[in-house]
């Protein structure tokens, strides 16, 4: 098992959670509204919970547009005069 010491000084995972949690925290500034003081101040367990929260809750609403939309059926307009 690697230690946290060996997990951290591997470049490549420490540059990849960096990548991830600021995308997290411009995703999570996106579907809030706040700002960046306020995100980044956010206890970061919380942070987590909300942007799982609302990931979950956009793709709830992308699957009920998408039925919808598949319901209605699309009318041709009437030719002509």
């Amino acid at each position: 098992m690697t230690t946290f010491f060996g997990w951290y000084s591997e470049s490549t995972k420490v540059d990849e959670y960096r990548r991830n949690l600021v995308e997290s925290v411009f995703v999570c500034m996106e579907m809030s509204g706040q700002s960046y003081l306020e995100v980044v101040s956010m206890p970061v367990r919380r942070f987590y919970d909300y942007v799982t929260w609302k990931a979950k809750l956009e793709e709830e609403k992308r699957k009920i547009i998408k039925d919808t939309t598949k319901d209605l059926k699309v009318h041709k307009p009437a030719r002509g005069r």
